[in-house]
């Protein structure tokens, strides 16, 4: 399932530049960086619905899990409602921030109140999702979003051959979403008997809970936002709108291929929780072990797929953009595949530490990867103009940083004696 939402995507790069161009393309790409800053009225609940349903579940809990879902849906939906005001209300200031100028700022003006409600949905539908991995159900989840992410594609190629332009994307997605809200809704009926959104199942206990785990997740997910947003941003001001696409396909490429071999991952997450709630010595050597297994994994796999990929950047991205294609994008390529080929050898830390509580291990990755994605890429702007290849080295240095803090964080938690491990956990 995760090979196809990666042809998909693939199809849908392809489509949208076709009938848009690299000048309008890039004009919606740098509006969309709104939906990667609407994960700011998360507050981090969405991984914290995982863990929690996760917890009940084991348990054998069903009311748990209502509760905890149905307390996650409102408050986003209360969060969501209040970031899509601050997006209406600066939406002038956003495209001045992008420096967009004349039919560019007003298709980004024309597009803000669209954007503004997508994320306020997005929010929603992102928490409901989640609930399918806490039951321990990633094949349901993923086959969910393959088909939202196909729906959306195919609503997309109608729009636009319609004439519909480029309010069609934000159509398209909103179609999608909720596709995939429906599906997720279906699926936890059918699975645990349960409806997620009931207003009365609202429990101020797991508000708190979810919360207090949620927002130090939040800390840390906020400062993602420093990375491919915020190169995108620096391109649409230094090099303009048409420079955007170039950075997006390159990183789509890198992080596409990495979703496909993270995709098993993901569920090490709620495994980990569940094994943590033990504080045995056998659950503790359990999560090494499944640690262990992951990270020899993705080493010894994503070494040889990433560098096969490498060699053949320049015929696959000619093949896949026919006259679309631009020379540039190939060093771009190149270097975000070996930036996302060092994040993946992170992710099995990522998730055993997100599982095990050690949310200030996740912040600090984070932190070290923001930091060194702006001082590299403002360092970088200043001496050289900002190009997608300056944009692509800034931020496959920042994810080496990253991936080597959690390594670091990872071992150290092994190498403690076995009663602190047992607390930590």
């Amino acid at each position: 399932m995760a090979v196809g939402n990666v042809l998909v995507s693939a199809l849908a790069y392809r489509l949208y530049l076709e009938q848009l161009g690299y000048e309008q393309y890039g004009v919606w790409l740098s509006v969309a960086v709104v939906l990667n800053a609407a994960q700011f009225g998360n507050l981090g609940l969405a991984p914290a619905v995982t863990k929690s349903v996760a917890h009940e579940h084991g348990k054998g809990n069903p009311g748990g899990i209502q509760s905890y879902v149905s307390t996650a849906v409102i408050a986003v939906g209360a969060t969501g409602v209040i970031f899509a005001g601050i997006v209406v209300l600066f939406g002038r200031s956003i495209t001045t921030l992008l420096k967009l100028s004349g039919p560019s700022a007003a298709q980004a003006l024309h597009l803000m109140p669209f954007v503004a409600v997508l994320s306020v949905y997005i929010l929603q539908v992102e928490a409901v999702n989640a609930a399918l991995l806490g039951i321990g159900r990633l094949d349901l989840a993923m086959f969910a979003q393959f088909g939202s992410r196909l729906l959306t594609l195919v609503t997309a190629s109608l729009l636009l051959t319609f004439g519909y332009g480029l309010p069609s994307l934000p159509a398209a997605d909103c179609l999608g979403y909720v596709g995939l809200h429906a599906a997720t809704v279906l699926l936890l009926r059918k699975r645990i008997g349960m409806n997620p959104i009931r207003l009365s199942a609202f429990d101020k206990k797991c508000f708190r809970q979810l919360m207090s785990f949620g927002v130090r997740v939040f800390s840390a997910s906020a400062l993602s936002f420093l990375l491919g947003p915020f190169n995108k941003v620096m391109l649409a001001r230094c090099s303009g709108a048409g420079a955007v696409p170039v950075y997006e396909l390159a990183y789509a490429v890198g992080m596409n291929l990495r979703s496909c071999l993270e995709t098993g991952l993901r569920a090490i997450m709620p495994e980990v929780s569940r094994l943590s709630a033990t504080e045995s010595r056998t659950g503790v050597g359990r999560i090494a072990a499944i640690h262990r297994r992951a990270l020899v994994f993705v080493g010894s796999v994503g070494v040889v797929i990433f560098g096969f990929v490498m060699l053949i950047a320049e015929p696959l991205l000619r093949v896949w953009l026919a006259e679309r294609f631009r020379p540039e994008l190939v060093p771009c390529a190149r270097v975000l595949l070996a930036g996302a080929f060092i994040s993946l050898i992170g992710v099995p830390s990522y998730y055993t530490l997100l599982g095990a509580g050690r949310l200030g291990s996740i912040t600090g990755s984070h932190s070290i990867q923001a930091g060194a994605n702006i001082a590299i890429a403002s360092l970088g702007a200043w001496v050289f103009p900002f190009t997608p290849l300056l944009a692509a080295c800034a931020t496959a240095a920042a994810m080496f940083a990253s991936t080597a803090y959690l390594l670091r964080s990872i071992t150290m938690r092994h190498s403690a004696p076995e009663s602190c491990r047992s607390r930590t956990l």
